[in-house]
């Protein structure tokens, strides 16, 4: 079976070498801008994959652009023809649905179509899954994609964003953007992490998924300390039963005093942009002032993986720390609409 995995672009090569490298049962067959598709010979375990938004499985998939012209489709007419055109789809019924909804995406927007062709698709769907169409909640959707380079994609979601922008606080991370700073922290067994703006606690839980040493989670605001304490009690008291210690401070991430010189391994954190949080004085002095204090608490080629919401002040900053910190990847995403790094730095 085919698979398509969405994720945030511009992580889509980091995660695609997680995906090899962690899942031998599954072959990435090619990465495009914010997906993988990937086949799998055994069932998928849905749980094993916090790093993408939504999963799908294919039925159809036109060849890439650059093969044969008739694979290119100009208009969601044509993807929705080429879906019907197919002589034969992978298994399209999900075990006990009922219901389905049909979806079509032309370049990441939903539109619709010729009513007549989508009659047609809706039908061989009814007759292949043995399911009955509706407009209201179903058991599973079907999408038609149109990508903006002509290829087309027809395919069964498996998986559901149960937490979207809306249900978040503003500054939160999506679970999905957390696990891939993790990822990009190289997890190690031994590993002494630190997360010193930790806000919902969103990064120590998704780094919690890996094995670990020992984790420190601080914030300076002390109503987030008591709801990551009530987190570990409740939602996550799983990770308490471990064995690893976590201990949960109020702290200012620039004076760690509690912290030794050397002491940790890497520090994966996402501090105040100023845009949803207030930052006292300016902005670049008091990011220089934690990656100073940042500097002091890590080992000599210690990981720091920094989440930044102001890109305009990276190029003086990192020039700025260079004798602090060699910075070894920057990766430019987009978090709520707004122009986002991620820098993976190393401890000179």
């Amino acid at each position: 079976m085919d698979y398509l995995g969405q994720c945030i672009s511009g992580l889509q090569d980091v995660l695609a070498d997680h995906l090899s490298s962690s899942q031998s049962a599954l072959k990435v067959l090619s990465i495009e801008d914010g997906a993988i598709i990937f086949s799998s010979a055994q069932k998928l375990d849905l749980s094993a994959f916090p790093q993408f938004n939504n999963l799908y499985q294919f039925l159809y998939r036109s060849e890439k652009s650059g093969g044969k012209g008739d694979d290119k489709a100009a208009t969601m007419d044509e993807a929705i023809t080429q879906c019907l055109a197919a002589s034969k789809w992978q298994t399209p019924a999900s075990q006990g649905a009922r219901t389905f909804r049909l979806n079509l995406s032309d370049e990441n927007k939903l539109v619709s179509a010729d009513k007549k062709l989508i009659g047609q698709l809706i039908a061989r769907i009814e007759r292949a899954g043995s399911l009955r169409y509706t407009k209201g909640q179903p058991d599973v959707e079907y999408w038609v994609f149109r990508r903006d380079d002509g290829q087309v994609w027809f395919a069964r979601r498996l998986t559901y964003q149960r937490v979207t922008e809306k249900d978040l606080a503003p500054g939160t991370l999506r679970p999905e953007l957390a696990y891939a700073l993790c990822l990009l922290s190289q997890p190690q067994a031994d590993d002494r992490i630190m997360d010193p703006c930790a806000g919902s606690g969103a990064l120590a839980f998704a780094r919690a998924r890996f094995p670990f040493n020992m984790m420190f989670i601080s914030d300076l605001e002390s109503e987030a300390v008591k709801n990551i304490r009530q987190a570990l009690k409740t939602t996550h008291k799983r990770l308490e039963k471990r064995g690893r210690p976590i201990i949960v401070r109020e702290a200012d991430a620039r004076h760690l005093d509690k912290i030794e010189d050397n002491f940790l391994t890497v520090i994966i954190t996402d501090p105040p942009w100023g845009l949803y949080s207030q930052v006292e004085g300016d902005l670049e002095v008091f990011y220089s002032t934690l990656l100073t204090e940042w500097y002091r608490v890590l080992e000599k080629g210690g990981r720091l993986i920094l989440l930044m919401g102001r890109r305009e002040l990276l190029p003086a900053l990192l020039k700025k720390q260079s004798a602090l910190f060699h910075c070894e990847k920057q990766l430019n995403i987009l978090v709520s609409g707004k122009k986002t790094a991620i820098l993976c730095l190393r401890k000179v």
